[in-house]
């Protein structure tokens, strides 16, 4: 195991935050030290969903440790730079820092590699997962749900999760196995468990259920501060709504995510926000005129270069000027 500090993010919708302690005797504490704080503090920016911050605190953390050939470090970094680089939806430079990292280790650790592949193969599976290539991330992820690494195992079978509920294949199956991993790894997170609440609420047929798992996925996720979470939990309760009729409660839970999804410019996901607004538009009966906004916002998002985020946020907002 990796001697150094270790801040890596988990390659989920999840992310997580995790650490090891650093042994001394290695390099001398001056000549890490910076490396380590530059590392944190990217952690600390990717939390606050702030990854153009991140993105720069780990490209110096990279800069420092290969001033001082630190091998662990720099893969540490690589894979950081990666998963924000996925997060920020840039697929191909995420796949290109991946393979960074395993050349890195290749060259610097070729006896650990193993111990390394576990981490890259987890966010190449993320890769191709977002890509829609479920297949190919599926192969990649049958291996890492066995891992005798219990937090890799953990994650992996998070993303196979999240895999069977996009497919609507063997939800029950991997849900179970999911629900045992997060019972036997101590380290397993809060976020884990907002997760699975989101599923267990998916999976429910009694609305009173389902509603009560989806309001307590909100409030870990508040207590958090996660605003993807809460965004993407609004998202799917209200497609809950949506189905059982309940049009109202269905469009202030899309507004209310529209807004946190509006204002943290995150593209991707209000793209999907917008379709999921249209085919509310389209049972709910919506007036004409606000359907057609919701369409022109909806083709608006795909312009290149689209900033026009505090006009959407006005547009479809729901307090007083």
């Amino acid at each position: 195991m990796n001697k150094h500090l270790r801040q890596f993010l988990f390659a989920t919708n999840t992310l997580c935050l995790a650490a090891c302690a650093s042994a001394p005797g290695e390099q001398p504490a001056e000549l890490v030290s910076n490396a380590e704080r530059l590392l944190s503090q990217g952690v600390s920016r990717f939390s606050e969903d702030n990854y153009a911050a991140a993105l720069l605190h780990f490209r110096r953390a990279l800069d420092e440790y290969r001033l001082i050939d630190d091998a662990d470090g720099a893969f540490e970094s690589s894979i950081n730079i990666a998963r924000t680089r996925l997060a920020m939806n840039q697929v191909d430079k995420a796949s290109e820092w991946v393979a960074a990292a395993d050349r890195l280790i290749a060259e610097y650790q070729p006896a650990r590699a193993n111990e390394y592949r576990e981490t890259t193969a987890l966010l190449e599976a993320s890769i191709l997962f977002r890509e829609g290539d479920t297949a190919a991330a599926t192969e990649i992820l049958n291996t890492l749900v066995n891992s005798q690494n219990r937090t890799s195992r953990l994650n992996s079978l998070d993303l196979r999760t999240r895999i069977a509920f996009a497919t609507a294949t063997d939800q029950q199956t991997w849900l179970e196995r999911y629900r045992q991993a997060i019972k036997q790894n101590a380290q397993a997170s809060t976020l884990h468990t907002a997760r699975l609440l989101r599923y267990e609420a998916e999976l429910q047929t009694t609305k009173p259920v389902s509603d009560s798992r989806y309001e307590d996925a909100l409030k870990l996720y508040r207590k958090l501060a996660h605003k993807r979470g809460i965004a993407a939990t609004l998202q799917e309760w209200s497609a809950s709504d949506s189905e059982y009729g309940a049009y109202v409660s269905a469009e202030q839970k899309l507004l209310r995510a529209l807004y946190i999804r509006a204002s943290l410019k995150d593209q991707r996901n209000l793209k999907r926000l917008f379709q999921q607004y249209q085919q509310l538009a389209a049972d709910n009966g919506m007036p004409m005129d606000r359907a057609e906004r919701v369409q022109y916002w909806n083709e608006e998002l795909d312009k290149p270069g689209f900033n026009r985020w505090n006009t959407v946020m006005a547009e479809f907002g729901t307090y007083p000027k």
